[in-house]
């Protein structure tokens, strides 16, 4: 940070790539993977010239900017470092098309699902020895020749030994053991793993699977077993009969306008089929992930900001409203609306 700094950076940059724009370091979101997928990919292509503008810094004749650019190079010029920032950036890399998606709000369930199977499974088949590889080819590149950043206390020698001549390697930097580097690949990536598996549990995964196939326009339409899990999920009489003969009347149906549950619903008899109503007046009641409420909390800081400090609840949670429901908002009359607003009592309002 700081001007200085940041000109420096630039016009290293332009000393080393000429030809090419200069790129932006900036602060990753701390929520968002796609962010850091980008971040980590500019350190990657711009590593030399971060070496080399801290290592300007490092003469400084500023004391505290030549602390933090050695404290710095004596971190990241490391095998370490680099494995890692190769091997996040691999992740970033083969993780951002599932997060992207699963951001969209155009997304259906059975997307979803595939989504997380897939990346799942690519999780599985990492390869740690590419990473390893391809990040001592860097290490070499760029001359890093230790391991990891290993400092100790300089320690005073006894009387005794005043004058004598003893020679230690304590403290000194190991050199690259690609079997512990590998090992320690294969701990964060199982942490990764365990982290999806408990957030999307078998539970969590059985409610989407069935939200998919109530659709439709889903291959596995009605699947019974699917349909037989959830309802004893949630202790419900099954009827297979009964979802045979509603299987059928939606398909006699103008399947393309039953876009979403609620289009199902709308069409379903509670008296003719009500264990197939059950079933369906759930799945729109749970709300299957957290992608809308955490949209509404984005949009939040967008609405309350540091020019609004004095913004009631009452109107924040209507603008909150407005924002969330926008769909709606913007398919209303606003003519009609403002006619009703004039035909009102005159009253002072509180805004």
């Amino acid at each position: 940070s700081g001007s200085k700094r940041h000109a420096a950076f630039l016009e290293m940059q332009k000393a080393h790539y000429p030809n090419a724009p200069p790129l932006e370091l900036v602060h990753s979101c701390d929520t968002r993977w796609s962010s850091r997928s980008l971040e980590v990919e500019k350190v990657l292509r711009r590593f030399d010239c971060i070496l080399d503008t801290l290592e300007l810094f490092e003469d400084d004749a500023d004391a505290e900017t030549k602390l933090a650019a050695s404290s710095l190079l004596l971190h990241i010029q490391t095998m370490k470092f680099v494995t890692f920032l190769v091997f996040f950036g691999r992740l970033y890399e083969f993780s951002e098309f599932c997060t992207k998606a699963l951001q969209s709000p155009k997304t259906n369930v059975a997307t979803c699902i595939g989504l997380i199977n897939e990346f799942t499974v690519r999780l599985q088949q990492f390869d740690y020895h590419q990473v390893v590889a391809y990040a001592s080819e860097l290490s070499n590149k760029f001359g890093i020749t230790n391991f990891d950043v290993r400092v100790t206390r300089q320690r005073r020698m006894p009387s005794a030994f005043k004058s004598s001549h003893v020679l230690s390697t304590t403290g000194q930097n190991r050199s690259c053991d690609t079997d512990e580097l590998t090992a320690q690949l294969h701990q964060v990536l199982g942490q990764i793993s365990s982290e999806i598996r408990h957030r999307f549990a078998d539970d969590q995964i059985g409610i989407m699977s069935t939200a998919a196939c109530c659709l439709p326009s889903a291959e596995n339409f009605l699947c019974k077993q699917t349909i037989l899990k959830f309802a004893n999920l949630f202790s419900l009489q099954v009827k297979e009969a009964e979802l045979d003969v509603f299987k059928a009347f939606v398909l006699r149906q103008n399947t393309s306008e039953m876009k979403s549950l609620n289009d199902v619903l709308g069409v379903i008899d509670r008296d003719i089929f009500p264990f197939v109503y059950s079933v369906y007046l759930i799945l729109v009641t749970i709300p299957q992930t957290s992608c809308t409420v955490e949209r509404l909390f984005s949009s939040v800081k967008r609405i309350k900001t540091r020019f609004r400090s004095r913004m009631t609840t009452s109107r924040l949670n209507s603008l909150g409203l407005l924002s969330f429901e926008k769909d709606l908002t913007c398919s209303l009359n606003y003519d009609d609306i403002l006619l009703a607003f004039r035909t009102m009592k005159a009253r002072r309002l509180f805004f």
